[in-house]
C-alpha cells in the first residue's frame, strides 16, 4: 500500500500540476522558513508528559461524572511526539537536535508556541465535537498571560506543543522513531 501526501489547492488545480504549493511562514517568528502541509509551520513537537498532565487536569476537573476519556495526543497533530521529559519542559527549548545513529544530527528551532484552536475538538477517529476540551482545561492554566508571554495576540490564546522550523541542512534528512533527542534550553520571549 502506497500512500501519497497530498493538498487541495482548490478548482484551480490544473494550473498546479507538477508545482509544489509552499507559503512562508510567519516572519515575525522565523524569516525565510517555508511550508506546505501544516497550517502554520512545517513541524510541530509534543511531550507525552504534558500530554499526561492535560489528562490529569481534564479528569480532575470531571465534576459531571461523565468520566472523560484521555484526550489522544492526534488531537494535537504533531509531527514529533517525544518522551522521558517533565512535563511542560519543551516550554525552555530554543534548539531540537535528533541523533540518529551513525549519523550528524538533524537540528530544528523551536520557534513559536503552538496556540490551538477548535480543531483540537474534533476526535479525528469519528469527527465527533468534544464539549469544549481540549480548550476548556487549557484556558485554566495555559493561557498566554498564565505562561507569561507578552504578545498581544497571545494574551487569551492557549498553548500546547511547539512549532519548529529546521535547519537548511537538514532539508531531506530522515528522523525515526526511536532516534534520541537532545536539547538546549534558552528563554523565549513572546
Amino acid at each position: 500500500l502506497e500512500l501519497l501526501m497530498v493538498r487541495y489547492v482548490g478548482a484551480d488545480h490544473e494550473k498546479f500540476q507538477g508545482q509544489t504549493v509552499v507559503r512562508p511562514v510567519d516572519p515575525d517568528y522565523a524569516s525565510g522558513f517555508e511550508t506546505a502541509l501544516a497550517d502554520a509551520f512545517p513541524f510541530l513537537l509534543a511531550n507525552q508528559a504534558s500530554l499526561d498532565d492535560l489528562n490529569a487536569r481534564l479528569a480532575a476537573s470531571d465534576s459531571t461524572g461523565a468520566n472523560l476519556a484521555p484526550l489522544p495526543i492526534t488531537r494535537f497533530r504533531p509531527n514529533f511526539f517525544v518522551s522521558g521529559l517533565a512535563a511542560w519542559e519543551e516550554d525552555q527549548w530554543r534548539t531540537v537536535r535528533f541523533l540518529p545513529e551513525g549519523e550528524l544530527p538533524i537540528q530544528l528551532t523551536s520557534v513559536k508556541p503552538a496556540d490551538r484552536c477548535k480543531v483540537t475538538t474534533v476526535d479525528p477517529l469519528d469527527a465527533t465535537f468534544s464539549d469544549g476540551e481540549p480548550l476548556d482545561i487549557l484556558s485554566t492554566f495555559r493561557k498566554g498571560s498564565d505562561l507569561g508571554y507578552k504578545a498581544k495576540s497571545f494574551k487569551h490564546a492557549v498553548f500546547f506543543a511547539w512549532n519548529l522550523v529546521a535547519a537548511p541542512e537538514c532539508r531531506g534528512r530522515v528522523v525515526k522513531v526511536g532516534d534520541t533527542v537532545d536539547f538546549s534550553e534558552a528563554q523565549h520571549h513572546f
